[in-house]
C-alpha cells in the first residue's frame, strides 16, 4: 500500500496501527484512513472500496506445509475450499 501511494505521489502518514484485524477495521470504519484488506473481510463493516486508486491485480497466496493431516490439514482444507469458491 505504501509503495502504491508513493508511486502516485500522494502525501501520507501513519495515523493508526493496530495489533488485530478488528482494531484496523474499526479505525478504517471510523474514517481514520485507508487499509489494504480482503474484500470479504470488510463486508460486515461500513467500509467501502476506495475510488482514489485504480484497481489492483489480485494477490496470490502460496501455502507450504510440512504436514497435510491433523489440525493443519483441516486448516489447509478450509483455506482451499474458501479460495476455490471464487
Amino acid at each position: 500500500m505504501i509503495d502504491r501511494i508513493e508511486r502516485e505521489r500522494r502525501r501520507w502518514y501513519i495515523a493508526f496501527t493496530g495489533n488485530s484485524l478488528a482494531s484496523v477495521l474499526s479505525a478504517v470504519e471510523a474514517g481514520l484512513g485507508i487499509s489494504v484488506l480482503p474484500i470479504i473481510t470488510a463486508k460486515a463493516h461500513s467500509i467501502s472500496v476506495s475510488t482514489i486508486f485504480s484497481k489492483e491485480e489480485p494477490l496470490f497466496l502460496s501455502i507450504y506445509a510440512w504436514e497435510s493431516s491433523g489440525p493443519l490439514g483441516k486448516l489447509l482444507e478450509a483455506i482451499i475450499c474458501v479460495t476455490a469458491d471464487r
